[in-house]
């Protein structure tokens, strides 16, 4: 999940509301941190929108990615690019819309 001598902590995050909208999680300037390593789960439909989110709040625009749909099952689909692309290629509720 993370390298030494890359990131300096790591942060889980839900990646949906508290009352199950569809509404981005609220991020805080400190969940943009670069040298930190973001883990969002159960986020896939609302990553779009939280990829823009973390870029207003500084993130740079190259930072490397990851995407994971139905992870650690036989259905798993895993796709990596930099983050300023996922509003592009990830759309509703999978990876490969």
């Amino acid at each position: 999940m993370t390298h030494r001598g890359v990131a300096n902590s790591v942060r889980f995050l839900t990646g949906h509301s508290r009352n199950g909208g569809t509404d981005p999680l609220f991020v805080a300037e400190s969940s943009a941190d670069p040298d930190s390593t973001l883990v969002v789960y159960m986020g896939l439909s609302t990553l779009p929108a939280l990829a823009l989110k973390l870029m207003q709040h500084g993130l740079p625009a190259n930072t490397p990615a990851a995407a994971v749909e139905r992870g650690t099952t036989p259905q798993q689909r895993m796709v990596s690019m930099i983050i300023i692309i996922y509003g592009k290629h990830l759309t509703g509720n999978s990876i490969y819309n």
